[in-house]
């Protein structure tokens, strides 16, 4: 009997999942340093002649922008106790209990309070306008903290790969239960999409049309005052048709593997662990063009593509219950 020739990247699979969620960790470490513009921690302090590149969201309990330091960008300082005596080259937020603006305070664009307690030293320049924006009661609101911080966390490289890899490793690891709980039915779904990609894209890109047109009338109907009984119709609807989306999405998991071992010349791998690789590859291909906003049309033109022909291939499988074209009844699967 002779040896079993094994590939020799077969010890890449494990290796690149156990790099993967590396990679993901020191990105979510490296989202709450400064590396990306946000820092969570107990206390800040910006020393004199110490500068920060780019908008920084601050979170801690104290913070303190001491005289001669510089952010070169907005500051959101979201705290406890706030010294702000720094230079801000554009607009300022600060969301605190206490406040203490110095004589050194330099901003150039809008200050945006939200504070219990305001100490303004009378040399103080701010070169746009100050906006107070709390709540009712004047205390700090939530809601505030989590509109100030978005923008921030958004600009964050570092943000945006960790939940670029985490979200990655979650489709991955959803693709696989999706295989182990509903093996037949994404069978059928997938077969549809390989046979007939075409009609299958068609029938979703209509489907989703024929959704937003039937939306888009049911609000024009509320302004002639029908009744709101329909509503939870109209919800349940689009509910149920991202839950057709999503089933659409995990049946291109299996292929995609299958694919991504054929051109590696990886030996074949048990149904799991291929829609787990075939999850998390399909997931990074769309979504890496996220990463530099002069790319991320072609995340959005993929999603609508691929979006369209899971989806049209769902319909037309009736959610996986029968093959279609019905030929692949008999067919490999």
């Amino acid at each position: 009997m002779g040896l079993v020739k094994r590939s020799p990247w077969r010890w890449l699979i494990p290796l690149g999942v156990l790099a993967m969620s590396v990679l993901a960790s020191l990105a979510c470490l490296a989202s709450s340093r400064e590396l990306g513009g946000f820092n969570v921690r107990e206390s800040f302090t910006l020393n004199p002649g110490e500068r920060r590149d780019g908008d920084k969201v601050i979170v801690a309990n104290s913070i303190n922008l001491m005289p001669g330091s510089q952010v070169d960008g907005s500051a959101t300082l979201i705290g406890n106790q706030v010294a702000l005596d720094a230079t801000v080259s554009s607009d300022a937020v600060v969301i605190a209990k206490n406040l203490d603006l110095g004589g050194a305070a330099n901003v150039a664009g809008d200050l945006v309070l939200c504070v219990d307690n305001l100490n303004q030293n009378a040399g103080a320049r701010i070169g746009g306008e100050v906006r107070y924006e709390c709540n009712e009661s004047g205390k700090t609101s939530v809601a505030k903290v989590a509109e100030n911080g978005l923008g921030g966390w958004q600009d964050s490289f570092s943000v945006r790969l960790g939940s670029l890899i985490v979200g990655a490793l979650f489709f991955g690891g959803l693709s696989a239960l999706a295989v182990a709980i509903l093996p037949r039915h994404l069978i059928y779904v997938s077969r549809s999409i390989r046979h007939s990609p075409a009609v299958t894209g068609g029938v979703g890109c209509l489907t989703i049309l024929v959704a937003i047109g039937l939306s888009i009338v049911y609000v024009l109907s509320l302004l002639l005052v029908l009744p709101l009984a329909l509503l939870p119709f109209v919800m349940v609807a689009w509910l149920v048709l991202g839950l057709a989306s999503l089933f659409g999405w995990l049946a291109l998991a299996e292929p995609t593997g299958r694919l991504l071992f054929r051109v590696l010349n990886l030996d074949a791998q048990p149904p799991l662990i291929t829609a787990a690789i075939g999850g998390v590859t399909l997931a990074l291909l769309v979504r890496i063009w996220t990463l530099f906003w002069m790319t991320g049309w072609i995340t959005m033109l993929a999603t609508v593509i691929l979006g369209s022909i899971g989806l049209g291939a769902v319909v037309l499988t009736r959610l996986g219950t029968q093959p279609y074209p019905q030929k692949a009844k008999t067919g490999a699967a």
